[in-house]
């Protein structure tokens, strides 16, 4: 009996016979379904079986219309938002719902959040270079309204003591002013914040001058400014002018070129920047009476007027 030959493969090998357990892990794959490519699934899902079918051709569609713009407030509450004294726009100037004063400088109001000096709040003063001569000339056209009905005003620790005959020549008395030394700054702070809690009715404006207050406590002022009736005026050094204040009214007073001129910076308001100074015509009473005022500074002064409507 002979045997017959191995198998060989290939290369000359003895072909090797698979195992049993090798056949049936082969009929095994057969039997099973088909592999799938990676990211395919198993079934297609059912909004693309219809696609598997002809379809019929559709009409172009049409191109969708514009977005309606921002619906449109009713004629009632759109004025009612115009009106409403807490709601004003960054390009113009702000209103408050607190009476305002006439400055007596035309130019001034045109630039001041509701025409004049604001009741309820803080107006912060920066003045230079030697305190006690700018400030009056810049208020002191406002004064006689604010104290009228026999109110007075409140001054806490001026520079130098009031005198009779220079209240006199801004049209005040010596009865229009109550007079508060305080030497000390916590003294002075202490007495300012005494008046505004009082509000009191014989009150017409408040006129203190602090030395280098700090962004707490002027935020603890217009805290206490903002329920306050009468105008509240703060005066301190101009180099202050780089801290962080509450006010939400701040000017930088200083002298003008000439005698009869005041420079006023708005720093600070509700409203846009003003980027230019403001000039205006405040003279002493008592030089305006001796001295004459040259002609080109009363042109540029009769132009501003008129510009100021």
């Amino acid at each position: 009996m002979t045997l017959a030959p191995p198998l060989l493969d290939l290369f000359g090998e003895p072909l090797r016979l698979p195992t049993r357990r090798e056949r049936q892990r082969v009929a095994t794959r057969r039997s099973g379904p088909a592999p799938r490519a990676p990211g395919v699934p198993r079934t297609l899902p059912l909004p693309l079986l219809p696609l598997l079918r002809p379809q019929p051709e559709l009409p172009a569609p049409e191109p969708p219309a514009e977005p309606p713009g921002s619906p449109a407030l009713p004629p009632t509450l759109a004025a009612l938002l115009e009106r409403h004294p807490g709601l004003w726009r960054g390009q113009a100037l702000g209103r408050g719902p607190a009476r305002c004063w006439p400055s007596g400088h035309a130019l001034l109001d045109a630039e001041l959040p509701g025409g004049g000096w604001p009741s309820r709040g803080l107006t912060e003063l920066l003045i230079g270079p030697q305190p006690g001569h700018v400030e009056w000339r810049l208020l002191a056209p406002a004064l006689p309204r604010l104290l009228q009905g026999g109110r007075r005003l409140l001054l806490i620790d001026p520079p130098h003591e009031p005198h009779p005959q220079g209240l006199a020549a801004w049209g005040l008395g010596v009865g229009d002013c109550l007079w508060v030394q305080a030497r000390e700054p916590a003294q002075r702070q202490w007495a300012l914040e005494q008046a505004l809690r009082a509000d009191a009715d014989e009150l017409g404006a408040i006129l203190a001058w602090l030395q280098a207050p700090r962004p707490a406590a002027l935020r603890r002022l217009q805290t206490l400014a903002a329920a306050c009736r009468a105008p509240v005026f703060i005066c301190h050094a101009a180099a202050g002018a780089a801290l962080h204040s509450a006010a939400p009214l701040r000017l930088r007073v200083l002298p003008g070129p000439h005698w009869a001129q005041l420079r006023v910076e708005l720093l600070k308001r509700r409203g846009p920047p003003l980027d230019e100074p403001l000039w205006l015509h405040a003279p002493p009473p008592t030089l305006r009476a001796v001295l004459p005022i040259p002609q080109p500074l009363a042109a540029v002064r009769a132009r501003q007027l008129e510009a100021a409507g």
